[in-house]
């Protein structure tokens, strides 16, 4: 009786064994579609990043020229002035 019981008790083991393998089997492919699908994203979310990097670096590059162009104006105004500021003061002196 103890073999039979025994007997039963591998086959139980077994059977249970071959239905947890199967479970897994199931969840190791959901995972490796979870996983592809994740993967897929982050290629997209890279090359997005990517993208906006260009984007922000060439919009940088062209904020720097116009602040250069606005420094520009800015001291070829300052030199115009100082011009008509000592013109009117030579005048000013004249009269």
């Amino acid at each position: 009786m103890d073999v039979e019981q025994t007997i039963q008790f591998i086959l139980q083991s077994q059977a249970q064994m071959q239905a947890n393998v199967g479970r897994h089997e199931e969840m190791i492919a959901t995972l490796a579609k979870s996983h592809d699908r994740v993967s897929a994203a982050i290629l997209d979310l890279t090359e997005v990043m990517r993208r906006m990097k260009i984007e922000t670096d060439e919009r940088f590059r062209e904020t720097d020229e116009q602040i250069k162009d606005l420094a520009r104006m800015q001291r070829e105004t300052r030199e115009d002035l100082n011009i008509v500021i000592r013109a009117m003061d030579d005048w000013i002196r004249r009269k």
